[in-house]
């Protein structure tokens, strides 16, 4: 859940790692049994493990969720390989990786680990992208620097009879060196904080579209915004620090409350992700206006008859999700329903994945459950899903940093754009479901036919599809606009 719902954190945080560490300890902790392992067994083992490496290294592109799932082919053969070292022999992958070639980049391999990826981030920057070429030839060339420091730096110090010999010695040096390193990470959280927004007096975001949004002239650079890029994908709702967004696992409703608490009017968001990016610019408008704001998120779950599919699986959580939720609404009786999606498909047959998904199930499934709130009394408005940003544009945030100067290379077609995401299944179930309204902010996301990274100042993306919470919060006044009269009609 955590490496699809923020992919850069979950590739650098430990819990998403401890399970791999796991993977090792076991190893380590069955080495007496392994050594046991009949030759023929241990031989298999080794080299499917082997094979395991090599398979990952070629079915896996930029799209896998990482560390998710799909570390677990590469990690098990890993361990695999090790695991039958113990009882192969010449016979098992030491007779290729027991060669000299391999022990020396073995050697090497932690410094190459240190150096490969600047390099190639700082390549990519340079040429504004790589070739499969290009990403090679820096790879190579990472061995140079990683051998100098290793051969002239970490051996020297490593091996020096000062602190190898010495065990004083090495423990000031390791707490030296640690106390450094936490100092520079402190002063990197200093300059982070300085350039995010610095030299921003006046970021209007959606503000600054004043007259028609077919006449808005993108700007064309922005050294300074806000979030700034490098911070981006913490522009989050604080509704996940207060945990009001369900996991992926969880089935059991969770209810938060924005706005006025004691407002006469109840405004009940639901959905996933897309819906919950909302909440801030609702929480404005309910405490100007003294309406309760009530929340029921879940992620990657569309409010609707469906079942959907997660991981190859029926989303069965999911269904039960919006199941109970349906029950709450229709018992507490809101005012509004609010609602938001960013998938676009169903399954045909909710008991089986591999039977295929499709938009005609999940239109079926929306205006299904929308007229049944509908019957209730209860007042459905949607709110349609915001263009999408192409795989070649990358992480818009990303795009951006690299390209301040030159925003143009970050835009892309919004007609490409709402093809994607929840949008044109929102659309169609809406003329399907009498009484539904919908509520469509994309003139002023996408102001014309191309759609900018920044407005006014404010970048729009964080992470995928997601937009800021600042731009969010720059386009309350729009939301309270079209808001406003359907909460009256419906009262």
């Amino acid at each position: 859940y955590y490496t699809m719902a923020e992919p850069p954190v979950a590739f650098f945080v430990t819990t998403t790692r401890m399970w791999e560490m796991a993977i090792g300890g076991a190893v380590a902790l069955g080495a007496v049994w392994f050594t046991k392992l009949p030759q023929a067994v241990a031989v298999l083992l080794g080299w499917l493990g082997v094979a395991a490496i090599v398979t990952s290294a070629f079915v896996y592109d930029t799209s896998a969720e990482w560390p998710g799932y799909a570390a677990a082919l590469p990690t098990l053969g890993t361990a695999a390989v090790i695991a039958a070292g113990f009882a192969a022999g010449r016979r098992g992958p030491i007779a290729v990786l027991g060669t000299r070639p391999f022990t020396w980049v073995g050697g090497l391999s932690y410094s190459l680990y240190l150096w490969h990826w600047p390099m190639i981030v700082a390549a990519a920057s340079y040429w504004e992208g790589l070739t499969p070429a290009k990403g090679l030839a820096v790879a190579l060339f990472s061995f140079v620097p990683a051998w100098l420091t290793l051969k002239y730096i970490e051996n020297p110090i490593r091996f020096s009879s000062t602190t190898f010999k010495v065990p004083r010695n090495s423990l000031k040096l390791g707490a030296v060196l640690s106390v450094t390193g936490v100092a520079l990470g402190f002063g990197l959280v200093g300059v982070t904080a300085a350039v995010a927004g610095g030299g921003v007096v006046d970021a209007k975001g959606a503000a600054a579209i004043e007259g028609p949004p077919s006449a808005f002239k993108p700007q064309k650079s922005a050294e300074a915004m806000v979030p700034d890029p490098l911070e981006a994908t913490d522009d989050v709702p604080e509704a996940y620090d207060k945990g009001c967004q369900v996991d992926v696992l969880s089935a059991e409703p969770v209810a938060c409350t924005y706005g006025d608490p004691d407002g006469d009017t109840t405004v009940t968001l639901v959905g996933d992700s897309k819906a919950l990016q909302w909440i801030s610019a609702l929480d404005t408008i309910g405490k100007e206006r003294g309406w309760r704001v009530v929340t029921y998120t879940k992620s990657a779950c569309t409010f609707a008859d469906v079942t959907i599919s997660q991981d190859g699986k029926p989303y069965d959580s999911c269904t039960k999700w919006s199941l109970a939720v349906t029950s709450k609404l229709l018992q507490d009786q809101p005012d509004v329903v609010l609602t938001s999606q960013g998938r676009q498909k169903a399954l045909k047959d909710p008991g089986n994945a591999q039977g295929g998904s499709s938009a005609e199930a999940m239109v079926e499934g929306m205006t299904a459950r929308w007229s049944r709130l509908a019957k209730a009394g209860i007042t459905v408005a949607v709110l349609r899903d915001n263009p999408y940003p192409p795989d070649e544009v990358g992480p818009v945030y990303k795009c951006v940093d690299a390209n301040r100067e030159d925003l143009a290379k970050c835009t892309f077609d919004r007609s490409d754009g709402e093809k994607q995401g929840g949008g044109p299944v929102q659309l169609e179930a809406v003329k399907e479901a009498p009484g539904v309204e919908l509520i469509d902010l994309n003139d002023y996301i996408c102001p014309g036919e191309v759609c900018p990274p920044v407005i006014g100042d404010v970048l729009i993306y964080r992470q995928g599809s997601h937009l800021t919470k600042t731009y969010v919060d720059s386009l309350a006044p729009r939301l309270e606009r079209a808001l406003v009269p359907i909460v009256d009609k419906a009262k």
